[in-house]
């Protein structure tokens, strides 16, 4: 094997095994659907590492390392989700507001960048302050539930 290509070739090998323990794990990742998501995400992620070093050994990496991250939390980030549904709207809402200044940005326009940190910080501190409120009215509710 040519030694330029062992670096793809390495990567290509452990992108297999990773998908194949997945699939094992997740009986649903055989699906084509997932696995376009999956490649296209990746894409996303090399195209970015691409831009950031020329080296190659770095890429692959990083790309390994990140695909990673995303196995790992993906689980865990789907539970959260589905115990606290308004966090889809205020993860919308932030990238809205993002997209929205880096399209003001791009037409010339300086949107200050603690406006935007100090918006998501506040919205971000009322969503958690409702999360609480709703875990404790769940908690009540129960309470009441079994003292009837």
């Amino acid at each position: 094997m040519n030694p330029r290509y062992r670096p793809l070739a390495a990567t290509t090998l452990i992108f297999v095994i990773a998908y194949a323990i997945c699939i094992f794990q997740f009986p649903a990742m055989w699906s084509t659907r997932v696995f376009g998501n999956f490649l296209t995400d990746n894409a996303f992620l090399g195209i970015t590492a691409v831009g950031m070093t020329p080296h190659l050994p770095i890429m692959v990496i990083a790309v390994i390392a990140a695909v990673t991250v995303m196995l790992i939390a993906a689980t865990p980030l789907a539970n959260f989700i589905a115990k606290n549904p308004t966090i889809v709207m205020l993860a919308l809402g932030f990238l809205l507001m993002i997209g929205t200044t880096l399209i003001a940005e791009g037409m010339g326009f300086h949107v200050p960048k603690g406006y935007i940190y100090a918006a998501m910080a506040f919205s971000a501190l009322v969503e958690v302050l409702n999360m609480f409120a709703r875990r404790k009215h769940v908690r009540d509710r129960e309470a009441k539930k079994n003292l009837h």
